[in-house]
């Protein structure tokens, strides 16, 4: 099997979708999966034109020896595609100087104001077999991202030793020795393959089920011996506090396990709710990506009305 930039990238955010479309297997695209494909597919040809206007672009067709080509310009070169072994992958844009000539620089693209880890590993991954291509170290790759579009340098060296980790379970899983969990992760919600997964998990039982359960945690249980939401029920305990203060507002999975178990509500605290002549509510509209802030309502209430 042939280790693409998009297997890696699958892997990287969900091992069990990855197993999935290794497999053939195609879901339900939701419409916000597809309103982001065409997104990143609308930024994608407006930052490739601004890039080509920048800095000039080459057009590599015509080489045979296409590794050779990056010694003879000085431009970028859009779509470069680089293989080494078993992967092969495909660059947005290779930005190639000749007063940098050891260090071409990988530019991904994407419309995302934010750079995840998981980009973050995809870049680490195709500047990986870019190097073994060109036999020649890369010290930097960048992303050309967000509104406004800018630049945003990634350090390889911090993902690595991750990067090669998870080469080495694609390997695995491409041969069948190693099959991935089952996991619900925050991305279920807009993956193709969520009625599947919610289906399985539902029936399986799993400790997953319970949202806002972290992986490290569901792990540390399951070594445990503890592996479903009803097993996972039985480990609640109350506890008995002297004072209100000393209640936590921390989360008890546990509690929610029980809960479902027993299709009862639990009232963890008591809430108290200030009480004041004048009440002022107010809501908040933002765009995480972004950090932004781009409504505020405000309504103000007392005895006169609002």
């Amino acid at each position: 099997m042939i280790i693409t930039d998009q297997v890696f990238g699958h892997y990287a955010f969900c091992s069990y979708k990855a197993l999935l479309k290794m497999n053939g297997k195609t879901g339900q695209i939701s419409d916000y999966e597809k309103f982001q494909a065409q997104k990143e597919a609308d930024f994608k040809r407006r930052a490739i034109r601004n890039l080509v206007q920048k800095y000039g672009a080459t057009d590599f067709s015509g080489w045979e020896n296409k590794a050779d080509l990056v010694s003879h310009v000085e431009s970028i070169i859009i779509g470069f595609r680089a293989d080494f072994k078993d992967m092969m992958v495909e660059i947005d844009a290779l930005q190639v100087s000749q007063k940098n000539f050891y260090s071409p620089s990988p530019i991904m693209v994407t419309y995302k104001n934010k750079i995840g880890k998981q980009e973050k590993l995809l870049v680490t991954f195709v500047t990986y077999v870019l190097a073994n291509f060109l036999k020649q170290p890369i010290t930097t790759a960048k992303f050309y991202h967000g509104e406004p579009p800018r630049f945003t340098k990634v350090s390889l060296e911090k993902y690595r030793t991750k990067v090669r980790s998870l080469l080495s379970e694609i390997r695995l899983l491409s041969k069948k020795e190693k099959a991935p969990k089952l996991q619900l992760n925050d991305n279920c919600s807009i993956c193709e393959f969520r009625k599947e997964c919610l289906d399985e998990a539902t029936e399986k039982d799993d400790l997953s089920l319970l949202r806002g359960m972290r992986q490290k945690q569901i792990q540390t249980q399951n070594k445990k011996g503890i592996f479903t939401v009803t097993q996972y029920s039985y480990t609640f305990r109350p506890r008995r506090v002297k004072t209100p203060e000393s209640i936590t507002t921390g989360r008890y999975h546990a509690l929610q396990a029980l809960a479902i178990r027993e299709q009862k509500v639990f009232i963890h605290q008591s809430p108290e709710i200030p009480s004041a002549k004048t009440k002022i509510y107010m809501d908040i509209e933002t765009d995480p990506d972004r950090d932004f802030i781009y409504l505020i309502g405000l309504v103000a209430e007392d005895e006169n009305g609002e």
